[in-house]
């Protein structure tokens, strides 16, 4: 499966920076605060397996893979591509007639509402820039779908299909999303994600009236199905321990229902069966490959939904990639991995059939891990691998023509820069979350792949909330064995006044993990930072600061000055500082190294580190 991430790993392995932090890749929304969120969870994503389904209500099934639209028969299992390009399509949606299927287009900078006839195979753009979540009026006349105008926020909008004319539906602040409309077609359920939350909402279109059916903060992969008859709401919820599939009563909202849950899982996508008896949903298997699966409406066993075949509808041939690194100094089982990008003669990205691949918010590409030799399923035709290892391997690439039912190889030779090992140093990532609202849910041990393509030693994944869920604690005590690669958790404790902390080499969790003015429960505890860094010293372990300056300014204009935690300066002062994160994602990494600086000339012993997060 392909989860978004920005510039997903970072080693640290020199205090060089050529940029501020990352804003966003898509198309900028205003008063967003946390961008790579909406980048990192309400956009497409990419997989192998099955994600997506929609049925029509004669019947016929769709779903999404690899970055297409297939249409799917139950009854032998197989699946037949229907789209093809460059563009990565996803969320499709039937016409009430189903001659029609409306769908995103991600071309990796905007995302398209396309309108595509089932008899003819003609598309049309409906509109573009961050459009996404299109669905049919109940008559078939229009679509409703989310986009922003500059200098917006994503609103709701209505298409009329026959003129072309468009009419903006919502104007609040923060992003409205996943727009589906009753019957009767006078009321509209969506979601609104805001400063105060996010929020599953019925607005009644007649009289403009809404009422919240539910709430909760960082609800990351909740995209509720509203039922064929516009009563019930399926829908998937977070809670401490996975996620939860849920009905809820659009008439008498308030207590649910539980459909399915098992700790640790990840139902994503709920959609309805035409004839509202069954509840269709997506879930990744141990292979990180998302399976198909649906349930009674009314409660009872999880059925698979198996996918047999897939139809591509073109020639097709094998890939062999290989790739090599004989100057590296990487242990002999790791030495050959890398990080690959490959795509077709089009440009569409190219994937493994099981393992999670993933989207590069910086550069755009989709890319996934290799341990020295991989074979993929693709187009005949030419196809282009981009490899690269770590941070001190240049990319190395080319392009291959594969012939249909042929078996055809690409090998990459990766050329070191600089032999960090053999001059002392150890690559090292001090901060990301393993689990932080995704689509999967991933085990230590699967960072190690990860970490042979990155080339990095010490990997330390950060346990840390997501507002008032603390996930992921019986992950907590695992531990790599041997030297390298090392996985070690880490922690990171959120005092939104104060400035958010990280805690490197510890055996226990510190608590409270959040305090202070932001908070519901904790909002009055009142204690410094320096206590959790005392915790962490105490077992051994180092504590410091991370993401932290913000914005474009330097720290120590007249302005800048508000873009510091309030604590750091006084801890730094009194040496409770004992790394400083310099590179993240969150964070202007110019103006941190300026604080580093400072820091160091005014006597204080703090080391760099870095992640991206």
């Amino acid at each position: 499966m392909r989860t978004r991430a920005i510039a997903l790993v970072a080693a640290l392995l020199l205090p060089g920076i050529a940029s501020a932090q990352w804003t966003n890749r898509y198309p900028k929304n205003a008063g967003y605060g946390h961008h790579v969120y909406l980048e990192g969870y309400e956009l497409p994503i990419m997989a192998a397996g099955a994600l997506d389904f929609a049925e029509s209500r004669g019947g016929d099934k769709v779903l999404a893979s690899r970055g297409w639209l297939w249409r799917l028969d139950a009854a032998s299992g197989r699946a037949s591509r229907l789209t093809s390009g460059a563009g990565v399509d996803a969320r499709p949606a039937w016409s009430p007639d189903g001659r029609s299927l409306a769908f995103v287009r991600d071309d990796s900078r905007t995302l398209a509402v396309i309108l595509r006839d089932m008899t003819s195979g003609r598309e049309v753009e409906v509109d573009k820039g961050m459009a996404m979540d299109p669905v049919f009026t109940p008559d078939g006349a229009a679509l409703i779908y989310a986009n922003l105008t500059a200098g917006g926020d994503l609103d709701l909008y209505r298409y009329d299909i026959a003129s072309a004319a468009k009419t903006r539906l919502t104007t609040d602040a923060g992003i409205e999303l996943r727009a589906q409309l009753a019957p009767d077609g006078q009321r509209l359920v969506y979601t609104a994600k805001t400063r105060g939350g996010d929020f599953v909402r019925l607005r009644t279109l007649g009289d403009g009236k809404e009422s919240a059916l539910l709430s909760g903060n960082i609800v990351s992969q909740t995209r509720p199905a509203l039922s064929p008859d516009g009563r019930l709401l399926a829908y998937n919820w977070p809670s401490t321990d996975g996620w939860e599939l849920r009905l809820l009563s659009t008439e008498r909202p308030g207590v649910s229902i539980l459909l399915v849950a098992r700790p640790g899982g990840r139902p994503i996508a709920p959609a309805w069966s035409a004839d509202g008896k069954w509840v269709y949903y997506s879930e990744g298997d141990a292979r990180q490959v998302p399976q198909l699966y649906r349930v009674p409406a009314i409660g009872g066993v999880v059925e698979p939904v198996a996918v047999r075949a897939w139809d591509f509808g073109a020639p097709m041939g094998k890939l062999v990639i290989e790739t090599r690194c004989p100057g590296c100094d990487a242990a002999p089982d790791s030495r050959n991995a890398a990080r690959l990008a490959v795509t077709d003669g089009a440009g569409h990205p190219l994937i493994p059939n099981d393992g999670m691949s993933r989207f590069d918010g910086q550069n755009g590409r989709v890319f996934f891990y290799t341990g020295g030799t991989i074979t993929l399923d693709v187009p005949a035709g030419p196809v282009t691998v981009r490899a690269v290892k770590g941070l001190a391997a240049r990319e190395a690439t080319t392009t291959v023509t594969v012939r249909a039912g042929d078996v055809a190889t690409a090998s990459l030779e990766l050329t070191p820069l600089w032999n960090a090992r053999a001059a002392g140093f150890y690559a090292a990532d001090h901060h990301f979350h393993l689990n932080y609202g995704g689509q999967l849910a991933l085990q230590p041990g699967d960072l190690l792949p990860l970490m042979a393509g990155e080339d990095l030693d010490v990997a330390t994944p950060m346990i840390a909330n997501l507002h008032n869920r603390f996930e992921d604690q019986p992950l907590f005590d695992w531990r790599s064995l041997g030297s390298t690669p090392l996985i070690h958790w880490a922690q990171e404790v959120r005092s939104h006044f104060l400035g958010h902390v990280g805690l490197l080499g510890t055996t226990q969790l510190f608590w409270p993990w959040v305090w202070g003015p932001g908070y519901e429960v904790y909002g009055r505890d009142d204690r410094t930072n320096a206590e959790p860094i005392a915790f962490a010293r105490a077992q051994g372990g180092a504590g410091y600061y991370v993401h932290p300056v913000s914005g474009t300014r330097t720290p120590f204009s007249e302005s800048g000055m508000n873009g510091l935690p309030v604590e750091l300066i006084a801890d730094g002062v009194h040496g409770n500082i004992d790394l400083l994160e310099i590179v993240c994602l969150w964070s202007n990494a110019i103006g941190t190294t300026e604080l580093w600086y400072r820091l160091l000339n005014a006597g204080f012993p703090v080391a760099p580190s870095g992640g991206p997060t």
